[in-house]
């Protein structure tokens, strides 16, 4: 169980010291229990979709791109998640990703 603040770009970075990932190397999947939904998820591709995640005093974009299992939650919704962190670049601006491997409700809005 990874606490929110110890997410940053310095552990994401060193991070890709582990890479590549395959075969015999897995790339890291960490959780977090008890985020909150900070926004009306919202869909994107075919088949995935987006929120910010909150927890304390860090706000990241959480983001799938395949739902498969993984139940959308609502806004103001209480997460337990498992993720792999990344930086994402938007426009030349660097923010913390939160790529969604499993995501379970514990708390509806």
């Amino acid at each position: 169980n990874l606490p929110f603040s110890h997410i940053g770009v310095k552990l994401i970075k060193e991070l890709s010291f582990l890479m590549p990932y395959g075969i015999g190397n897995s790339e890291p999947v960490f959780s977090t229990n008890d985020i909150r939904i900070k926004n009306r998820p919202r869909d994107i591709g075919r088949s995935g979709f987006k929120f910010l995640a909150t927890c304390g005093n860090l706000t990241c974009e959480a983001i799938t791109f395949k739902k498969n299992d993984i139940k959308k939650p609502r806004d103001g919704d209480i997460v337990n998640l498992a993720y792999t962190p990344s930086i994402n670049n938007w426009g030349g601006i660097d923010s913390i990703q939160l790529n969604i491997k499993d995501l379970q409700v514990v708390e509806e809005a």
